[in-house]
């Protein structure tokens, strides 16, 4: 497997056929961006994150266009 035990894997499903590929990246003084340009009918591979809550946004590949802010999700 992949990270620490107690870590969470997550991956990136894109099943939206009207939308652009996409980036999803974690908000806040640390960000980043895991998961980048994510194809219509793709997936990203796994993603290991320390155990903890974090603030997922989801944009468009331009890196312009917020789609969707997801607050707080806990890992």
């Amino acid at each position: 497997g992949i990270g620490d035990a107690g870590s969470a894997c997550v991956n990136v499903v894109h099943a939206s056929p009207d939308t652009a590929a996409v980036d999803v990246s974690v908000a806040g003084d640390d960000a980043i961006t895991p998961f980048d340009a994510i194809a219509y009918g793709s997936q990203s591979g796994y993603v290991a994150f320390n155990a903890g809550s974090y603030t997922f946004q989801l944009r468009l590949d331009d890196g312009d266009t917020l789609l969707l802010e997801a607050a707080d999700v806990p890992l």
